[in-house]
């Protein structure tokens, strides 16, 4: 099913972080509240790595689904950092 992406504006600041998934990441979210759990779980990560990051949150994920994807799993970080 294709859905077109939403479109939204914020200034990101040095130390910020730019998470991006697609949508099999949430539909193995097995909660109601889909977005909300990943949002705990993208804050519940420890690491000023964006690769350490997007691997934890895969991770997480994972572990509801007993480690399979039957769908595209796809986790992109990005750290904003003032030089």
């Amino acid at each position: 099913v294709w859905q077109e992406s939403k479109h939204s504006k914020n200034t990101l600041q040095s130390g910020d972080f730019l998470v991006m998934v697609t949508d099999g990441v949430l539909e193995y979210l097995h909660v109601k509240d889909r977005q909300g759990k990943l949002m705990d779980i993208i804050a519940d990560v420890k690491s000023d790595n964006a690769g350490v990051m997007a691997q934890e949150i895969l991770d997480r994920v994972l572990l509801d689904t007993g480690g399979y994807a039957m769908d595209d799993m796809t986790v992109v970080a990005i750290g904003i950092w003032e030089k």
